[in-house]
């Protein structure tokens, strides 16, 4: 009987330890969770906020491109040959 208490005993030792690195973990994961979740809502408000930006880089790549094809070899050559 006395035995069957010790290796209960040392069970629950190992049971009590198992859960503490299991719940030390689960409050790093925690930690970290919450700190990625402020940081998307970082994110988020700064997208938001700077919409009008978004649209000024589109706009701006869309002139870029027509200005590059406007001054492209082959469009030069299509406007002499009309001259």
């Amino acid at each position: 009987m006395e035995t069957t208490i010790t290796e209960s005993t040392t069970s629950i030792a190992g049971d009590k330890a198992s859960i503490e690195t299991y719940a030390k973990n689960r409050d790093r994961e925690t930690i970290k969770l919450t700190t990625e979740q402020d940081t998307l809502v970082l994110v988020e408000t700064y997208l938001h906020e700077h919409e009008q930006d978004r649209a000024l880089v589109t706009e701006l790549t869309g002139l870029s491109e027509q200005i590059q094809t406007l001054s492209s070899p082959d469009r030069r050559m299509l406007i002499n040959r009309k001259s």
